[in-house]
Order: structure tokens, then C-alpha cells, then sequence
């Protein structure tokens, strides 16, 4: 008898493994999270021996995109029941990237902390000069105090300390004439003892090896109102990895808004007008038109329109109408009894002593001779010297604006000298305008502060007759180097370079 079949249990493939596929978007999680963890050690491994901060915030996108990517694995594969394998991957991919991240956010919010510390304290300390400035001192211990904080640690040994004035002058005049002409130096200068100042902002900052540099954002309030600062700063790391701080110099100016009282705009329309006149007299004097500029804004009882008539007179007397085009000097002659108060008294040297007979006749070529007294900046390409500013302080109102003088029209780049021109009003003139000024001065702690002046403002405001009084120069050549050369050869390049400038 044949035996029976053995009979097969039932539900047979039930009792073998289960397959499963593992989720992609796990490894994917688990790659990404291995790959910033591996990144962060080689980094920080490197940046320890260099004793250097791991400054790499796109790391974090990294830790981030970990995150979700294991965010969404755990998502898919409880949703899958069983078809999807690989949690525990995105449960190591979250917890590094969680941990991870979140412990590289903590390491670059503290760097931050201590960078923005330390420049805050940098720019309080530069700040508390600026508020303390005395222009009635030639030599004021607390601007060059300011001046030393812009002035690169690594070049700081030169100097015997902060207060150093003899030595800056000499060997850090370019930083001593920049930041005098800065606008922020200006506006302390002109408000002494009224200045304060409020940080608002740490921007941009970023390291290299051995650098750091940031920007603050301050906001500077005194009687002319608000003025909204961005002041770059940066650091040099030395040798012992400290961090020495400066304010860096910039051409473009640290005011980059305002909203002033009106004694704020009264100042600037005062300032617009005299820097109008002074560069029509510089521009008459380039221009050969001496005589002319004499008359219109150097003789006390002269000005433009009157200087115009005389001009025009003497014209039509000469029947020479069409001469007046090119220089009125070649017309009318320069009256011989005004030449002592334009040689020995206009002309004026910078430390104080009276001009000798050959500084005055030098003055007198520069005077007659077209293009040889300038605006600053026309024949010294990189002149840092561009200072214009009204003095309020003194024992009489004054306006200074920087120049240049061409000590002679010789060779492709000639020798030139810094000079200024200042100007003052008459008598009568400067006692109405000061009581002017204290009036809205003294009105405005309560002022309101406007990004515009009104309307009513601009139609109160008077014109003011300012004569130039003194053009004061040292007559030493400023060193040139070869990026100040303008265009062209010779004598002729520069004179081109001269009126093309205008």
C-alpha cells in the first residue's frame, strides 16, 4: 500500500523573512549629516592648530538640510507599515544634525559676541574723543587720540602713544588731513562737547586669517540733529592671536543720512553758499581772470554782480567786448593800490610768520598766472586733503576750504603745495549771523528733525556776502607718486588735466 502524501502545512510562505527596501531619503539624511560632522572635524582640527575661529556659516546649511532630510525619512517609513526600512539611519542623521547644528549656532553666536564686544568698546572709546574735541587747540590731544584709532595697529609703533601730534604730522600727515576733511570729524568739531553717540547695528562681518572686519551703525545726535554713521571697522590678528582694533579711514564718508533741526540746514545752505564762492574764485584765478576774482570776492566792498559791471565797463570804454571771453585780466589791469592787501595781507603762510620778499613775489606769479592756484583734488589726483567746513567757535564765523597752489608748471607731474582759502563776512554781517545761528542753536534741543528742510526754511534763508581773506599755504611740495600723474606729458598734460578736472 503506497504510502499517503505528506500534507503541506498551510499558509506556508507566511512563516518566511519579509523583504523590505531601505528608504533612499534616510542614507541621503544619514551621507548629509556624516559629511558635515566629517567637515566640522577636519575644520576645527585645522583652525585649532592655526588658533584660528571656524568661521563657516554655510556649515549649518549642511546640519540643516540633515535634519530634514531625516525628518522626512521617519515620515515615509512609518507611513510605508512595513515596506521601508532605515529609521534608525534618519534617527542618527537627526540627532547629529540636531546636536551638531545647534551646537555650531552656539560656537558662532559666541565668536560673534566677543567680535561685536570687542568693536563696540573699539568705537566707544573712538567715540568718546570725538565728543571731546577742542578746536581752539591746534595740537588737541583728544583729535589725535581720534586719529590714532584710524591708523593701522601694525604701523602704531612709529608713534609714541595716542597723543603724539609732532610725529603724526610728520609722518602720518595723510591721516591727520583725511580725517580732519572726514565728515564725522567735522561735524564734532563744529559741535564740541555736544555730541553723543548710539550704536544700532553689527553688520557684514567676516575673518580671515589674520584679519577681522566688521561695520557698526551708530546714529551721532547734536544740536544739527541726526546723523545715521556706518563706520567700517577691522582688526589685526597678531602673532599671539589678539585682536587689535582701528576704525578704517574711508573716501565716501561715515554720514550716509541725516535729519536735521534747522540750525542742521541753516548750516549746510551756509556751507553749500560758501563752497560755491570759493570754488568761483578758484575757478577764476585757474581761468587767468585775477583781476575779476579780486574784485568779486576778495575787496571788502565788492562782489560778483558789482565785480561784473566794473569788468563790462571797462570793456565797452576798451571797445573790446569780445575780449571779455577769454581773460578780463588781459583788459583791466589790477590796481596797484590794492597789491599790498592782496600780498602782504591775503597771502598768508601756514605757521603764522609774514611771508619774506621772495614768498611774496612767488605769490604774486601764482596770483597773475593762469592755473596755478586750483580746488583741491585738480592737479593732486589723490589729495586727501579736501577739507571744507564753516567754523562756528572761534571769535568770528569762517569758512576753509582746501586748494592746491603749482609751485611750478614744469615736468609731467609739477610740484605742488596745499593750501586753503578762508573766508569771512564784514563786521556787521558776522554779528547778524551769529545771533542767527545761537537763536536756532539754542532752539534746537526742542527742534523738529527733518530729512528735508521746509519749504518755509528755504525761503528764510538770506545770502550772505562772504569775502576771502587768507590763502594760507606751507609752499612744500607734497610727495607724488605715480598714480596721482594725470593724463598726458609735459606741461601741457597738465594743465589739461587741470580744466579737465573742473
Amino acid at each position: 500500500m503506497a504510502e499517503p502524501t505528506p500534507k503541506l502545512p498551510s499558509n506556508t510562505t507566511g512563516n518566511l523573512p519579509s523583504y523590505a527596501p531601505i528608504s533612499w531619503t534616510a542614507v541621503a539624511s544619514l551621507i548629509v549629516a556624516g559629511i558635515f560632522f566629517l567637515i566640522i572635524l577636519v575644520t576645527g582640527l585645522d583652525a585649532f592648530v592655526r588658533k584660528q575661529s571656524l568661521i563657516q556659516p554655510w556649515l549649518l546649511f549642511l546640519a540643516v538640510l540633515a535634519v530634514v532630510l531625516a525628518f522626512v525619512a521617519r515620515r515615509q517609513i512609518r507611513a510605508a507599515e512595513g515596506t521601508r526600512t532605515g529609521e534608525k539611519y534618519a534617527n542618527i542623521a537627526w540627532y547629529l544634525g540636531v546636536i551638531g547644528g545647534l551646537g555650531y549656532l552656539t560656537y558662532l553666536f559666541g565668536i560673534e559676541f566677543a567680535v561685536r564686544n570687542d568693536a563696540e568698546r573699539e568705537f566707544r572709546s573712538f567715540a568718546s574723543h570725538l565728543s571731546k574735541f577742542d578746536p581752539s587747540n591746534p595740537v588737541d590731544p583728544e583729535f589725535y587720540s581720534a586719529v590714532y584709532a584710524t591708523i593701522s595697529p601694525g604701523k602704531r609703533s612709529a608713534l609714541r602713544g595716542p597723543t603724539d601730534a609732532e610725529t603724526m604730522d610728520q609722518g602720518f600727515k595723510d591721516n591727520v588731513l583725511g580725517f580732519r576733511a572726514s565728515d564725522l570729524a567735522r561735524l564734532c568739531l563744529r559741535n564740541s562737547g555736544e555730541c553723543s553717540f548710539k550704536i544700532t547695528g553689527f553688520i557684514d562681518w567676516n575673518q580671515k586669517d589674520t584679519e577681522i572686519n566688521c561695520t557698526l551703525k551708530a546714529v551721532l545726535t547734536s544740536p544739527e540733529g541726526e546723523h545715521d554713521l556706518v563706520v567700517p571697522m577691522q582688526a589685526e590678528i597678531d602673532t599671539k592671536k589678539q585682536r587689535r582694533w582701528y576704525i578704517v579711514p574711508t573716501k565716501d564718508g561715515y554720514v550716509k543720512a541725516r535729519r536735521l533741526t534747522p540750525y542742521g540746514w541753516e548750516l549746510e545752505a551756509i556751507e553749500g553758499n560758501c563752497r560755491e564762492i570759493v570754488n568761483g574764485f578758484l575757478e577764476n584765478l585757474s581761468r587767468g581772470n585775477s583781476t575779476f576774482a579780486y574784485y568779486a570776492f576778495v575787496d571788502p566792498n565788492g562782489s560778483p554782480q558789482n565785480a561784473t559791471n566794473l569788468m563790462n565797463g571797462f570793456v565797452d570804454t576798451a571797445g573790446g567786448r569780445q575780449a571779455a571771453a577769454g581773460s578780463w585780466s588781459v583788459i583791466v589791469p589790477f590796481p596797484a593800490k590794492y597789491e599790498d592787501q592782496l600780498y602782504n595781507g591775503v597771502f598768508a603762510k601756514a605757521d603764522g610768520k609774514p611771508p619774506g620778499d621772495y614768498e611774496r613775489t612767488q605769490f604774486k606769479t601764482f596770483w597773475n598766472m593762469p592755473q596755478r592756484i586750483a580746488p583741491a583734488g585738480r592737479i593732486l589726483r589723490m589729495n586727501v586733503d579736501t577739507y571744507q567746513a564753516l567754523a562756528v567757535s572761534g571769535p568770528r564765523l569762517e569758512y576753509s576750504q582746501a586748494a592746491e597752489i603749482v609751485l611750478s608748471p614744469e615736468g609731467q607731474q609739477p610740484p605742488t603745495a596745499r593750501a586753503r582759502v578762508l573766508m569771512q563776512l564784514s563786521d556787521q554781517d558776522d554779528a547778524v549771523l551769529r545771533a542767527r545761528l545761537a537763536k536756532l542753536r539754542a532752539e534746537a534741543a526742542g527742534a523738529v528733525r527733518s530729512a528735508e528742510p521746509s519749504l518755509e526754511l528755504r525761503n528764510d534763508l538770506p545770502i550772505w556776502n562772504w569775502r576771502v581773506v587768507k590763502i594760507v599755504t606751507d609752499l612744500k611740495q607734497v610727495p607724488i607718486n605715480k598714480d596721482q600723474a594725470p593724463p598726458g606729458g609735459g606741461p601741457g598734460g597738465m594743465m589739461g588735466g587741470m580744466m579737465g578736472g573742473q
